[in-house]
């Protein structure tokens, strides 16, 4: 089970960004205050060799896609937010499922 650090920090990338910008603005604050005050809260570890997970947030209706730094102050970096339900939690059908919703909703640009 990983626990958070007592000091971390959040950064959203372009690609997630851009992403979140589709969303209306309610929305934007919500899964941002969701997810940046505590990004462990519901998350999955789809990928523990690259130590990537995905954070359902707003009741669900939205996985935040991420990965975990390596480094002594745990840097959380932010690849994708995409609607979605979960609807598993065999890592390997979370990967399948994530890659797609990213693909579709980037148009084929951002490939996880």
């Amino acid at each position: 089970m990983w626990q958070l650090a007592k000091s971390f920090h959040v950064n959203w990338l372009d690609a997630a960004e851009r992403l979140l910008r589709k969303r209306d603005h309610y929305t934007q604050k919500a899964i941002r205050a969701e997810f940046d005050t505590n990004p462990f809260k519901g998350a999955i570890e789809f990928d523990a060799q690259k130590h990537r997970f995905v954070t359902p947030v707003s009741d669900k209706r939205f996985v935040v896609v991420w990965k975990l730094g390596k480094n002594e102050q745990e840097n959380i970096e932010v690849q994708a937010v995409v609607p979605s339900q979960l609807i598993s939690n065999d890592p390997e059908e979370i990967r399948e499922q994530v890659s797609e919703l990213v693909k579709l909703e980037t148009k084929g640009a951002l490939n996880l």
